[in-house]
């Protein structure tokens, strides 16, 4: 679902999804996961950083 909300543009649906993921995966103890959700949070904050930056320049 964060994927989804990413490719429209909505970073902060993504990252609530991720969030909601990342509830999960703690209380699954799975750490496999929580890397790759922290992993993917770090992408999605700096794309939404850029497109902001793009934006002010526009």
């Amino acid at each position: 679902m964060a994927f989804a909300c990413e490719m429209k543009d909505d970073f902060d649906g993504a990252l609530q999804w991720l969030s909601s993921a990342r509830q999960m995966a703690e209380e699954y103890h799975n750490r496999e996961n929580l890397k790759m959700i922290d992993d993917y949070k770090k992408i999605l904050l700096q794309r939404k950083k850029d497109i902001e930056r793009l934006n002010q320049e526009q």
